[in-house]
């Protein structure tokens, strides 16, 4: 036998224990057993079981390493996964816009068949039906129903903005015999604040006041309300630009002003009787108007007075006043603690009204006289040229309360305005009274809107079809179009 038939030989016997041998299936350590080749149609081995006889059939073949790969390589397997990155993004936005469409689409089907009638039977979508599983409340809905909750959404929505944006109004105000110097003087009119806040530290109000230009400010009262948080009140003060005067009075719904006992303090009267809020106002540059006010323009003076002392006597109040004041200081020197708690309020009026009554002697003829109060007066005031003791006949009258009726009604108007003299007890009132400008007596009477909801407006705590005002009055010696009839 020759050699190469010795070699074929040996490989002959080796194969079936290298492909199929049985020390290989019992050795833990070796690979798993590879599947069997099946046989050639000669009933020879197939391509594996060659390719296995001729890897061991030559010792002296070298296993092949693997080639690292070159960086080159590295390089476009990245370029490669950015390109598969971006596919990804692409297929995702289109799935993503298919789905938005899709979705649309259904949504738009529901809106149709829930109006048409159809949210129930047959004539209700796959869509519908899930909305129904996921939210079991929608099986409760009809049509009806579901207007009405679109219209209060809608009501509520206009009600939130109309309580939120400020209203500026401009108002021209006519006045026999003004002086040249107070042609076109332009006055700013708050009132009601009733502690409301109109944006952060009233960013929104003063909006509405820094950009415009007046020379008075003045408000007339509740601007603090029942709630007697004054912090609104300072930022609208702090947040005055312009360093124009402001003054202010106290409304029905404010706390005080006046303090039931007096503070154990030294200091002038204003500090042993006036609440803290009116305090706090006057250190922030306001003026609290408790007694007659000049203003002089030029040549021109205004005052401002308190409506409480438009029908006050002086001479007769200052006379009864002293006397109260001697009797309780004598009362004070017998140590009783009664005196010692009223004696700083009476000499507080008794102060007031020396003022008043200099006052009146001070104010001439071609002054302009502006009564400043909360509530409006509901009778013409008094006729007076000075002489008597009561103060000269006023030329325009600034006041609020009322807040605009609060809620206002298409058609109708007001509902209701705090006013027991007026018809009805204040219920429907005449539009005219609610608030703006109208004649009282001889005087220019003007109510303002006021800003927030009155404490004494039997309603929801929110203002109806009446946005919050601001009001410009512009004073002028000519005849305005109301005064003339032009508007009637």
């Amino acid at each position: 036998m020759n050699p190469e038939e010795e070699v074929k030989n040996v490989d002959a016997e080796k194969k079936p224990m290298r492909v199929f041998g049985e020390e290989d299936a019992a050795d833990d350590k070796a690979p798993p057993k590879k599947k069997k080749a099946k046989s050639a149609p000669d009933g020879g081995s197939g391509k594996k079981v060659d390719k296995a006889i001729h890897k061991d059939a030559d010792p002296e073949k070298k296993p092949v390493k693997k080639k690292k790969s070159s960086g080159k390589k590295k390089s476009s397997k990245k370029k490669k996964s950015a390109g598969d990155t971006f596919m990804r993004l692409g297929k995702g936005l289109k799935a993503g816009s298919v789905t938005v469409t899709k979705y649309g689409k259904q949504a738009a089907r529901f809106f149709e068949n829930f109006t048409g009638g159809n949210a129930g039977g047959e004539g209700e979508d796959i869509f519908l039906r899930q909305l129904k599983e996921r939210y079991p409340w929608l099986r409760k809905i009809r049509f009806s129903s579901f207007i009405i909750a679109t219209v209060l959404i809608l009501l509520l929505t206009l009600t939130f903005f109309n309580n939120t944006n400020i209203q500026v109004e401009n108002i021209t105000v006519s006045v026999a015999g003004l002086s040249d110097d107070l042609e076109g003087y332009t006055i700013c009119v708050l009132s009601d604040l009733h502690g409301r806040e109109f944006g952060t530290m009233q960013a929104s109000l003063l909006r509405a006041i820094n950009g415009t230009s007046y020379d008075l400010m003045v408000l007339t009262g509740d601007m603090v309300g029942e709630g007697g948080n004054p912090q609104p009140l300072y930022d609208l003060l702090d947040g005055l630009s312009g360093n124009k005067p402001v003054y202010f009075v106290a409304g029905d719904s404010d706390p005080g002003p006046l303090r039931e006992l007096p503070r154990v303090v030294e200091g002038t009267l204003e500090e042993f009787v006036l609440e803290d809020w009116v305090l706090g106002a006057i250190e922030r540059g306001a003026v609290y108007l408790d007694s007659p006010e000049s203003i002089k323009v030029d040549e021109a003076t205004i005052w401002l007075t308190p409506e409480s002392m438009l029908n006050v006597e002086s001479s007769s109040t200052v006379s009864s006043l002293n006397q109260q004041v001697h009797v309780e200081t004598n009362e004070v020197l017998e140590q009783k603690q009664t005196a010692y708690d009223a004696l700083p309020f009476t000499s507080y009026r008794q102060q007031n009204m020396l003022l008043l009554q200099t006052s009146i002697l001070q104010m001439e003829t071609g002054d302009l006289h502006i009564s400043v109060g909360h509530i409006p007066p509901y009778r013409a005031p008094r006729v007076s040229d000075g002489t008597d003791g009561y103060l000269p006949t006023v030329d325009l009258i600034l006041a609020g309360h009322y807040c605009g009726g609060v809620w206002k009604l298409p058609l109708l108007g007001a509902v209701y305005i705090p006013s027991v003299e007026s018809p009805r007890h204040g219920w429907f009132p005449a539009q005219s009274e609610v608030e703006g400008m109208r004649m009282l007596g001889s005087a220019n009477l003007f109510v303002s809107g006021g800003l927030g909801v009155t404490d004494k407006v039997f309603l929801p705590d929110f203002r109806l079809n009446n946005q919050p005002k601001v009001t410009y009055l512009h004073l002028t010696a000519k005849l305005t179009d109301d005064l003339l009839g032009v508007n009637n």
